[in-house]
C-alpha cells in the first residue's frame, strides 16, 4: 500500500491514517443505506477465505524452506522427519476440502481478492521488494555452499565501488564453486522499545538497496539483498556474516582512524573484530582496480592481502605486484634484495601463488613507510594486511594503511584474515628466520 497509510502517530504509537481511512469507508457504507449487516457477513465469510488461502500457503513455505534451507532459516521448533512432508501436504489438502464447503458467492469474492493481491503485488510491491525471497533456491537447490562475500551499504557514493571490488573478489572463486553477492543495510533499532521504525528509515533502507541491485544488474552480477533492524549495527552485520555462513566481508572505510575510543569507528570495529570470515575494510577513490599492489610483509593477514590482490588482478586482466620493503645491509648481513625476494616467496606460497601470478618489486631503503607510500602511488588498487599493533597504538600514531589512504589517489584495501586463521606471520618463520628479517624502523 502507499506509504501513506505506513505512518505512525507520535503520541499514541498507532496507525491514525489506515484507522480513519478504515473508519470513513464503513461509515460510507452506512451512509448508503446498504444492507451493511449481510455485508459485513459476506465480508467475514471472505476473511475466513483468505485466511485459508494463507493458512495453505504457509504449509507451501514451509516445504520450500525446509528443501532450500536458507542460512537465515533456523526454527526454534521442526516437524520431525517422520512426519514429514506428510503434515504439511495433509495441511494443503485439509485446507482445500473446507473452502470446497463455503458458498459460491464467497468463493468468487474471495478469489478476486487473491487475483488483485496478486495483480497488486506483480504490478507494485514486486519492484520495491527489497529482499529476495527462496522460491528460485526451492525449485533449484545448488549442489554445495556458494563462495559468499557479503557487502554493507549505507553511503551511494561509495556502494557502486564497494560492489564492484566485491564483484571482483566473488568473480575470481567462480571456477572453484558457485558464487553470490550479497548486499545488506542494517537499520540501528530505536532503543526506546517501540516496536515500529521511522518509515522516512525504511525508505532509506529501500532505496540504498535498490540502488545496490541497479548497480549489480549494470555490473552483470546477481545479487541478492537483505534489509536487518538490529540494536547494534556492528554487531548486526556479524550476525548476518555467520547466518549466512559468508566467505568475506567487503566494509567501505572514510580512510581515517577515529582517535576517540574507537579504531575504525563505532560499526567499523565490531564487524572487523567479530566476522569470522575474511575482512576487507576498503575506502573508494578510483572507479578502477588496475593493476593491485599487495604490501609483502611481516604480518599474518600479509598472505590474505596478496590472495585478495591477485583476486583484483584476475578480473581486471592484470598481474598483481608484491611490493617489500627492506633496510640497507649492514656488515656481514645476506643482500637486502635477495631478502627481500625471498620474502616474496614465502607469502606468495602461503597465498597459493604461483611464480609466474605475480610480480616482485623490492626496494632497499631506510625509511620504510616513506618508501611504500612514494611506491604504491602508481597504483589504482593498494592491498595491505591488517596491523598487529594495539588498538590504542593505531588510535594515537596511525597506522600505515591510513597513511596510504590520506595521500594515495586510489583504492586502500585493509585485509584481515579468518579469526581461526593459524597463518605464520613472515618475521615468526623459524625455517627461514635467518634471510627473512623486516626492518625495525617504522615498521608495523
Amino acid at each position: 500500500m502507499s506509504n501513506w497509510f505506513n505512518y505512525t502517530h507520535s503520541n499514541f504509537n498507532t496507525p491514525h491514517r489506515a484507522i480513519l481511512v478504515t473508519g470513513a469507508v464503513t461509515g460510507f457504507l452506512v451512509s448508503l443505506g446498504l444492507e451493511v449487516e449481510a455485508i459485513v457477513a459476506l465480508l467475514a465469510e471472505v476473511a475466513s477465505f483468505s485466511f485459508l488461502v494463507s493458512y495453505a500457503l504457509v504449509h507451501v513455505a514451509l516445504v520450500g524452506f525446509r528443501y532450500a534451507d536458507p542460512p537465515e532459516y533456523d526454527p526454534d521448533f521442526a516437524i520431525p522427519n517422520v512426519l514429514y512432508p506428510a503434515v504439511p501436504i495433509a495441511g494443503v489438502v485439509m485446507t482445500a476440502l473446507v473452502i470446497s464447503q463455503m458458498e459460491p458467492i464467497v468463493l468468487l469474492v474471495g478469489s478476486g481478492v487473491v487475483v488483485l493481491g496478486g495483480v497488486w503485488y506483480f504490478a507494485y510491491a514486486r519492484q520495491r521488494d527489497i529482499e529476495a525471497g527462496v522460491f528460485p533456491t526451492a525449485l533449484r537447490k545448488p549442489s554445495e555452499q556458494p563462495y559468499r562475500v557479503v557487502v554493507p551499504v549505507a553511503n551511494p557514493e561509495t556502494q557502486r565501488g564497494l560492489l564492484k571490488l566485491a564483484a571482483a573478489t566473488a568473480r575470481a572463486h567462480a571456477g572453484e564453486r558457485a558464487t553470490e553477492l550479497v548486499a545488506i543495510n542494517v537499520i540501528e533499532a530505536d532503543q526506546s522499545g517501540l516496536q515500529n521504525v521511522d518509515s522516512t528509515r525504511l525508505d532509506h533502507q529501500r532505496k540504498l538497496l535498490e540502488t545496490a541491485q541497479e548497480i549489480a544488474d549494470d555490473l552483470g552480477v546477481t545479487l541478492q539483498t537483505q534489509a536487518v533492524v538490529k540494536d547494534d549495527v556492528g554487531d548486526g552485520i556479524v550476525d548476518v556474516v555467520e547466518d549466512l555462513e559468508a566467505d568475506q566481508l567487503v566494509l567501505g572505510w572514510e580512510g581515517h582512524l577515529d582517535r576517540d575510543e574507537y579504531v575504525f569507528g563505532r560499526t567499523l570495529d565490531p564487524a572487523i573484530k567479530g566476522a569470522p570470515c575474511d575482512v576487507s575494510v576498503v575506502t573508494i577513490e578510483s572507479d578502477s582496480i588496475g593493476t593491485p599492489v599487495a604490501l609483502a610483509g611481516p604480518g599474518p593477514h600479509s598472505p590474505v592481502a596478496v590472495r585478495r590482490a591477485a583476486d583484483f588482478a584476475a578480473v581486471s586482466d592484470t598481474t598483481p605486484v608484491l611490493l617489500n620493503v627492506q633496510p640497507p645491509a649492514d656488515e656481514d648481513d645476506v643482500n637486502p634484495v635477495e631478502r627481500g625476494h625471498t620474502a616474496v616467496r614465502w607469502i606468495a606460497q602461503r597465498a597459493g601463488l604461483e611464480p609466474d601470478e605475480y610480480e616482485t618489486e623490492v626496494v632497499v631503503a631506510e625509511d620504510t613507510e616513506a618508501t611504500i607510500i612514494d611506491a604504491v602511488e602508481s597504483y589504482d588498487t593498494v592491498c595491505v594486511g591488517l596491523s598487529e599493533k594495539s588498538d590504542m597504538s593505531r588510535i594515537f600514531f596511525g597506522s600505515i594503511a591510513e597513511r596510504i589512504a590520506r595521500q594515495n589517489t586510489g583504492n586502500v584495501s585493509i585485509i584481515r584474515g579468518p579469526i581461526d586463521s593459524s597463518a605464520e606471520s613472515v618475521d615468526n618463520a623459524t625455517a627461514e628466520s635467518s634471510v627473512i628479517r623486516p626492518s625495525t624502523k617504522n615498521a608495523e
